[in-house]
């Protein structure tokens, strides 16, 4: 079981290699751009209040996943700011 981090600045080629090292490791990729935007998609961030909350939002999301991914002794790979 692993836990992967690619981590670092917008553009830099993150979620190439993220989803690179998934294919080698057979391990899912979860997002925090992902998730965010699906946030974004469903109306939520219309109040003024919620758009603010937005990054801390996706950062528990994506902690979450991962460590419900890492119960189940299985790897992942995560892809962040």
């Amino acid at each position: 079981m692993q836990l992967i981090v690619f981590s670092g600045l917008p553009g830099t080629g993150k979620s190439a290699l993220a989803e690179a090292t998934a294919r080698q490791v057979g391990a899912p990729v979860f997002a925090k751009d992902w998730l965010e935007a699906a946030i974004v998609r469903s109306g939520m961030t219309e109040v003024p209040e919620a758009r603010q909350q937005l990054g801390w939002a996706g950062y528990e999301l994506l902690t979450t996943m991962a460590e419900r991914q890492l119960r189940l002794d299985q790897s992942v790979i995560l892809d962040s700011v």
